[in-house]
């Protein structure tokens, strides 16, 4: 079965055109040299700055895990984040993010987590029953819609499935509305609907394990990682983004794959009716899915020491921009990069070359607090939606879909797919 798969149209570094360091910030086919598909390093100046672009699986290693506390995010992107969110751990660098992602840790443990799989059970058979009665759905509407469900029930909610209120159903479709690389705008609307937890006194139904439990409290949170009342504010708005944006994405292209490959759909939903777990496949789906469309396309980071990348010596000083989005597609690590190939991660016998590694959620002190959440999720949620429908998408459709990339990489027009419930 042949799976299009969009890809960005990356330029030569002859043909960019970079003035200041705030033009690489976001990823674009004109920010991104196309020679990070074949080499692992690029270099320029901007100004009087010397940036490099790695795509060396390597480099990638040491600057966002094994030594990522030299390598700290830059101060440029975290004032993206603090403009969306506010001081949430998207707008916030070294002690006071050190102390949030301390404050916040107990959302993402394990009895959090595992919330996840009834919550997700729920929303997942609610998002079938509502979609599978159109013609026609953009599947990232319904994924989108589906991740902030979840995210209003566990993060902003009581921790087990509570339907949406009228006045949240207005604020989600107004996110819906909105274009996908909107993300200043998306955080605008989702302050709405942190405002709405307040004004409804949903706060009150939230565990006093959740940090959100106190976001109407005027010394906001205690204990030996504090959090202010604008903190808990902001973080709220960053979580809702994070729950909408990066994992709905995520599995919206999921089942747009699934889409195209009714063969392995149906092949899964017989196991499923069979009690055969086919949660080793979905994972491999979704790591193939997070290799060509990774959450975290790319990531900013200042070096504090100096690094041997190649036949460069990146200073202290230098900017990075570290560049999984190339990686993840260099021909010379991954067999034919550009196409769908779920084996790629199905555990077998078969060696891989430990370069073939992928960072959809970047990593080390930096890495996405939500990560487990979001394999969950995803499992979850595409496990209930193939076994009450069947997803089609037809492949004229599939072959007019480009990419349109930003903060995450987005389709260029709606994901639109026929949902047959099944009988």
């Amino acid at each position: 079965m042949s799976i299009f798969t969009p890809k960005l149209d990356l330029r030569p570094a002859s043909e960019m055109r970079w003035t200041t360091v705030a033009d690489i910030i976001r990823l674009r086919e004109d920010t991104r040299p196309s020679e990070l598909l074949s080499q692992g390093v690029v270099h320029t100046m901007i100004g009087e700055r010397d940036v490099f672009f790695i795509s060396d699986p390597e480099a990638i290693a040491v600057i966002l895990k094994r030594d990522s506390a030299s390598f700290p995010k830059a101060a440029v992107q975290q004032r993206l984040g603090y403009h969306a969110f506010g001081p949430s751990i998207s707008g916030t660098i070294n002690e006071t993010n050190r102390r949030q992602r301390k404050a916040l840790a107990p959302l993402f443990g394990g009895s959090v987590l595992r919330k996840v799989i009834p919550i997700g059970l729920e929303a997942a058979q609610e998002t079938a029953k509502l979609y599978a009665r159109t013609d026609e759905i953009d599947l990232s509407r319904l994924a989108r819609r589906l991740a902030l469900d979840i995210t209003w029930s566990l993060f902003l909610g009581p921790g087990h499935y509570t339907p949406p209120s009228p006045k949240v159903e207005l604020i989600f479709d107004r996110l819906l509305d909105l274009p996908k690389d909107q993300g200043i705008a998306q955080a605008t609307v989702l302050k709405d609907l942190v405002d709405e937890l307040i004004r409804s006194d949903r706060f009150a139904t939230i565990p006093k394990e959740n940090p959100v439990s106190q976001i109407t409290c005027p010394k906001g949170l205690g204990g030996d990682a504090p959090l202010s009342q604008a903190e808990i504010y902001a973080n709220a708005v960053n979580l809702a983004w994070a729950g909408f944006a990066t994992t709905g994405t995520c599995l919206a292209w999921g089942l747009w794959v699934l889409g195209q490959d009714v063969e392995l759909q149906d092949k899964m939903r017989r196991e499923l009716c069979q009690g055969v777990s086919i949660s080793d496949t979905l994972h491999a789906l979704y790591s193939e899915v997070m290799r060509l469309w990774p959450p975290a396309p790319d990531a900013l980071r200042l070096a504090t020491r100096e690094l041997i990348v190649e036949d460069y010596k990146i200073a202290p000083g230098s900017m990075i921009m570290v560049c999984p989005y190339a990686l993840h597609r260099r021909r010379d690590i991954w067999p034919d990069p550009d196409r769908f190939d779920v084996s790629r991660f199905l555990k077998t016998d078969r060696p891989r070359s430990p370069h073939q590694m992928i960072w959809p959620f970047s990593g080390g002190t930096s890495r996405c607090m939500g990560q487990a959440f979001a394999w969950k999720e995803l499992v979850t949620a595409t496990e209930v939606l193939i076994r009450e429908c069947r997803i089609v998408v037809q492949p004229e459709t599939a072959a007019q879909v480009g990419l349109k990339p930003g903060v995450l990489i987005d389709p260029d027009r709606p994901l639109m797919a026929q949902l047959e419930r099944i009988a």
